[in-house]
């Protein structure tokens, strides 16, 4: 029976783990959309920075969490979802420039997507964090 209730637990926690992700990079792809129509670029270092650990990072890791490489992959998600908060909070709320969702001038189209994906980045980076850190405090093998 103790088999069985540790074997619902880290399906629940790689299920959770999943749905983050997702959600992750549904609310991502909306925020590119709206720097695209905007008009606000990324530095080449900011582009291969989101590309990279932003985007692959997280997805990389919720692949791991399945495997029997689980602890990798819950470490990998607590790195990445911290530095995409990281990343996401300097770059949309402190530090100022076009990137800056606080800056972004009233009436445009965009703006409220932008800011409203902005903090629901943050928001989703930050309950990854949590996640990754405890499947990596609770990891225990799938078999």
């Amino acid at each position: 029976m103790q088999h069985r209730g540790n074997l619902r637990m880290l399906m629940n926690r790689n299920l959770t783990a999943s749905l983050i992700v997702m959600a992750h990079l549904l609310v991502l792809l909306v925020h590119g959309n709206a720097h695209l129509h905007l008009h606000i670029a990324t530095q080449r270092w900011q582009s291969a920075f989101i590309a990279m650990v932003i985007f692959a990072g997280p997805v990389l890791a919720v692949v791991l969490l399945w495997t029997r490489f689980h602890k990798a992959g819950a470490a990998l998600m607590t790195l990445t979802m911290a530095s995409a908060f990281a990343f996401g909070v300097i770059n949309h709320f402190l530090i100022p420039g076009s990137d800056n969702a606080l800056e972004l001038h009233q009436g445009q189209s965009w703006q409220s997507l932008f800011v409203i994906s902005a903090i629901g980045l943050g928001s989703i980076e930050a309950g990854g964090l949590v996640c990754g850190l405890t499947a990596f405090r609770n990891t225990r093998p799938l078999s």
